[in-house]
């Protein structure tokens, strides 16, 4: 059995020590003053992007409808290893690595 509130609890305190400070786009050509920020996936947001099936539904999932398409026109013309470029720097920024083992309930080594 288990009690909810100790295992967000928990899951906060795991959170906290990685720091998960937003991502932020910088210099977009479409607006350089106006960049966009991407907060670290909440469990519904972590679980979704987890099942993502392209680099594109990742990249919906984690901006959010109206930053996408802003990328999206940015993304125009340049080269396609752009877009997964930008995914790796946001896990390497928010440290993404698997750790479920360090979460209870995570994968055993």
């Amino acid at each position: 059995m288990a009690d909810w509130n100790k295992l967000v609890a928990k899951g906060n305190k795991a959170a906290e020590k990685k720091g998960r400070t937003p991502y932020v786009i910088n210099n977009l050509e479409d607006d350089p003053e106006k960049p966009i920020v991407v907060k670290f996936p909440d469990g519904e947001k972590q679980l979704n992007y987890d099942a993502a099936g392209s680099t594109r539904e990742s990249l919906m999932i984690l901006l959010g409808t109206r930053d996408f398409y802003r990328l999206m026109k940015n993304l125009r013309g340049k080269p396609g290893e752009t877009a997964e470029l930008l995914i790796q720097d946001m896990q390497d920024h928010w440290d993404t690595e698997d750790d479920s083992s360090e979460v209870p309930g995570g994968k055993e080594e």
